[in-house]
């Protein structure tokens, strides 16, 4: 099913072409020097994003909210292909969010879940996190 035909069926939606611009690209012309965090949501294209900035993952280190269809088995290989090794190599963490039941879950490799939102966290902000949100793990 192409991607028209798959949401114009699950979601009721209409199509509509727009110019678009890469991030890097758009991070260059606005001279930022530095990405802290990124929120990722463009309906199972989050793969394209992470692979065409991953010299800023690498550099900058930012910490990443990435919405992933769970119905998508696709998108979240392409992730884990694209990007897997440098959030090992940079030692982030991976947190599953369950927004129905309100429970995040570590997990230890980015891997096909029920959830929709995976928070990828560097090392720095995931000792604090998990300090201040004990209660889930």
């Amino acid at each position: 099913m192409d991607e028209k035909a798959y949401y114009s069926e699950k979601i009721n939606s209409k199509w509509i072409e727009i110019k678009q611009i890469k991030l890097s690209e758009y991070i260059l012309s606005k001279k930022i020097d530095r990405v802290d965090l990124i929120k990722i949501d463009i309906e199972k294209n989050e793969y394209k994003v992470l692979k065409d900035i991953k010299k800023n993952i690498e550099k900058d280190q930012p910490n990443m909210l990435v919405e992933i269809i769970n119905e998508d088995k696709i998108s979240q290989d392409r992730i884990k292909e694209e990007i897997g090794e440098i959030l090992q190599k940079l030692n982030y963490k991976i947190y599953l969010i369950d927004d129905k039941n309100k429970i995040i879950n570590y997990s230890p490799s980015i891997k096909y879940s029920t959830y929709w939102n995976v928070l990828f966290l560097n090392s720095i902000t995931s000792k604090s996190f998990e300090k201040k949100f004990k209660i889930f793990f």
